[in-house]
């Protein structure tokens, strides 16, 4: 009985450049990339989850007056936190979902409600007066910059899905076959 005689290197060396030149002629899996479709709706989940988190810690509105009462901006600070837990989960519900007309509908209500959320302090809600306010200085920016950042992110999760929407139309020929 003959004993299988093992690969030479040249011979091995002469596969692995094979497979490097034709990677569809291997059986090896490849690596896949990241999947665009669902690590930029998480990403845009994420930035929603710190905008939520962001205007209730750090970067919150105005303390309560002498007296215990809140003010107008504290109401705009709530408006703005349900407004990003909703993004949070309508973003990251749109990540797993594999219909692609459901999840570009998700997508596109989230740009809108990330519109809404950019609009809420100051233009939907009224703000205090006074410009030297802590809702001004720092409530407002941060609401407007992870407002803008969770819509453009959102802009491009969208406009990525709707391009894997479009198909090519068949032809009869196709079809028939």
């Amino acid at each position: 009985m003959l004993t299988p005689r093992p690969p030479s290197l040249t011979r091995l060396l002469r596969a692995d450049l094979t497979i490097l030149r034709h990677p569809s002629r291997t059986s090896l899996p490849l690596r896949t990339p990241v999947k665009i479709a669902r690590s930029l709706p998480l990403a845009a989940a994420a930035l929603a989850a710190l905008l939520a988190v962001g205007v209730n810690t750090a970067f919150s509105a105005c303390d309560p007056k002498p007296d215990g009462t809140w003010m107008h901006c504290h109401h705009c600070q709530n408006q703005v936190t349900a407004g990003a837990g909703v993004l949070a989960l309508v973003w990251g519900s749109s990540a797993f979902v594999s219909n692609r007309a459901l999840r570009a509908g998700l997508q596109a209500l989230g740009v809108i409600g990330a519109a809404v959320v950019f609009l809420l302090p100051g233009v939907i809600c009224p703000l205090c007066m006074m410009e030297t306010m802590r809702c001004r200085t720092v409530f407002l920016p941060f609401t407007r910059i992870m407002s803008v950042l969770i819509a453009g992110t959102g802009v491009t999760s969208l406009v990525t899905t709707l391009r894997g929407l479009r198909r090519p139309a068949r032809t009869l020929a196709q079809a028939a076959a």
